[in-house]
C-alpha cells in the first residue's frame, strides 16, 4: 500500500489483535443480553426461595424440584448471542472478506487514477452502510434493535453528553454510528454490530458452531499456505452458505473466501460466480486463516479477553 493511504482509518490490526476485539465485541453483547433475559427467570426463583419454608409437605419434593430447574435455567443461560470462539471465528473471517481486516472506509476503484480510493459508503471492518442498508436494519428489527439500543446508549455515554438517543431521528442515529465505525477506537461497536446483523437475519449461535468445530484440531500447512485440505474446502462451502445469506454481499468474491490463486479464475457454488477480472494472487484463503486462529485460540478462556 503507498504511503499516502496510510490513514488512522486503515489502522492494520494483527489477527491476535482483531480476534481479541471480536471476543471484546461479543462479551458486550453477551453482558447486556444475560442482564434482561435472566431478569424473569431470576424473579421466580426468588419467589420459590421466599416460599420454599412455607410450602406443604406433600409439595415440597415438587418445589424444590423447580427450584432446581430455575437455578439450572439460570446457570446455563447465556443469552443470544454470547461470546465463543466460534461465533468470533466467522466473524474474523468476514472481516477479512469485507475489508481485509484493515479498511474501514469503503474503497472504490478510480478508473481514471487507476488506484483504489477511500471514497465509498461503507464504514467499519465489516463494512455497513447507512439507511435503509445494514446500520439502520439493526436499530429497527426486532430480533436487534433492544440490544442495539441499550448498548449505544452505554457506547454514548463514554463518547458524547446530553445526547438523547429517543429524541433524535434515526437518521443522524445511522450517520453517528457511521462516524465511529471510521475510528480504529471504536472497532468494538463494529463488532456489536456485525453479530446483531446476523441475529437480524436469524442466525444464532447454533447456526454458526457446527460449522467451526468440524474444523478442529484440522492440521493447516505452514510450508505452502495456498495448500487447503479437502476438509477445509467442504467446511468452507459450509461456511460460505451462511455467509452469502446472512450478510448479503454485494459481490461475493469467491476467491479470497476459498483461496483461489491461479490465473483461471474457478468457482464453487451457485449463488455467485468469481468475477473474470479478479485474477490477483491471494496468498491465503480467509476461511483457512480464520481456521488457524480457531485452532490457536480455542483452549483460551472467554474470561481472558
Amino acid at each position: 500500500m503507498s504511503e499516502e493511504y496510510i490513514k488512522p482509518y486503515d489502522y492494520q490490526r494483527t489477527d491476535e489483535e482483531l480476534y481479541g476485539i471480536i471476543m471484546k465485541g461479543l462479551k458486550i453483547i453477551e453482558a447486556k443480553s444475560k442482564s434482561w433475559l435472566s431478569k424473569p427467570i431470576q424473579k421466580e426463583l426468588e419467589r420459590y426461595m421466599i416460599q420454599r419454608f412455607i410450602v406443604r409437605d406433600e409439595m415440597r419434593d415438587e418445589h424444590f424440584q423447580k427450584i432446581a430447574e430455575l437455578e439450572e435455567k439460570i446457570t446455563n443461560l447465556r443469552g443470544q448471542p454470547y461470546a465463543n470462539h466460534e461465533v468470533a471465528t466467522f466473524l474474523f473471517a468476514i472481516a477479512h472478506q469485507e475489508s481485509e481486516g484493515i479498511f474501514r472506509i469503503q474503497r472504490l476503484w478510480n478508473s481514471v487514477k487507476k488506484i483504489y480510493e477511500p471514497t465509498g459508503r461503507a464504514r467499519g471492518l465489516w463494512q455497513f452502510e447507512g439507511l435503509n442498508k445494514g446500520i439502520h436494519r439493526v436499530l429497527i428489527n426486532r430480533h436487534s434493535q433492544k440490544l442495539a439500543k441499550e448498548i449505544c446508549e452505554d457506547f454514548l455515554a463514554t463518547k458524547t453528553k446530553n445526547y438523547e438517543w429517543e429524541k433524535n431521528p434515526i437518521e443522524d442515529r445511522i450517520e453517528m454510528i457511521r462516524k465511529w465505525m471510521e475510528s480504529p477506537d471504536n472497532d468494538e461497536i463494529t463488532v456489536v454490530f456485525a453479530r446483531l446483523y446476523m441475529l437480524s437475519h436469524r442466525v444464532v449461535d447454533e447456526d454458526i458452531i457446527p460449522i467451526v468445530q468440524k474444523c478442529v484440531d484440522e492440521i493447516v500447512s505452514e510450508t505452502n499456505p495456498n495448500i487447503v485440505s479437502e476438509v477445509i474446502k467442504s467446511n468452507a462451502a459450509e461456511a460460505w452458505d451462511l455467509y452469502v445469506d446472512s450478510w448479503g454481499p454485494g459481490t461475493p468474491k469467491y476467491c479470497k473466501w476459498f483461496g483461489f490463486h491461479t490465473d483461471k479464475c474457478k468457482n464453487i457454488g451457485t449463488r455467485s460466480e468469481c468475477l473474470e477480472k479478479d485474477k490477483r494472487k491471494i496468498r491465503e484463503s480467509n476461511w483457512k486463516k480464520a481456521v488457524k486462529i480457531y485452532n490457536l485460540y480455542k483452549h483460551i478462556s472467554i474470561e481472558s479477553y
